[in-house]
């Protein structure tokens, strides 16, 4: 790992720490989000039952009642947006930042999630209804943070926000 992007990792957690989340891991970027988001276990295997004996002498397994086939509901969804933008400078038109990554770090327990802005500065995620600490980073760019606010996402209901970086030379 380079020394910039160690140190960037190091900033981000270090906002994270501040915002009071310190479930943003250092796994690789494709192991931060879940793939699972919650299970619930049938009554059956919240226990764990000792094997019965059988007429022979073998243990043998007991019995597993058929599934219903339903499922609790994930949390529903809502949407986070934007606009990441530079403000012009005597050095710099401003404009769009493209490849901003945007880090979300849930405040209800509900994962880490990350997107980059397209060419044109925009980013769209789906995510679980919920408050969200968010990370801002982009080279060439002062880190921005919600901290001490979060981002409450609505199930249904988009939530944009469009954020201006600093540039740092």
């Amino acid at each position: 790992m380079d020394s910039h992007k160690r140190q960037r990792d190091q900033r981000r957690r270090a906002l994270l720490a501040l915002a009071g989340v310190t479930a943003f891991s250092s796994l690789p970027q494709s192991w931060r989000r879940p793939m699972v988001e919650s299970v619930v276990l049938p009554a059956h295997a919240q226990t764990s039952p000792s094997p019965s004996s059988s007429t022979d002498g073998e243990a043998t397994p007991p019995e597993v009642p058929e599934s219903s086939g339903e499922t609790e509901n994930p949390p529903a969804a809502g949407i986070l947006r934007g606009l990441v933008t530079s403000p012009a400078t005597k050095k710099d038109e401003g404009g769009p930042v493209a490849d901003a990554e945007i880090f979300m770090t849930s405040m209800d327990g509900l994962g880490d999630y990350s997107v980059k802005t397209s060419e044109e500065g925009m980013f769209s995620i789906s995510l679980p209804a919920g408050r969200y600490a968010v990370v801002i980073e982009a080279s060439g760019f002062y880190t921005w943070s919600s901290f001490p606010d979060v981002m409450t996402v609505v199930s249904g209901q988009p939530l944009t926000e469009n954020i201006s970086l600093l540039p740092s030379s």
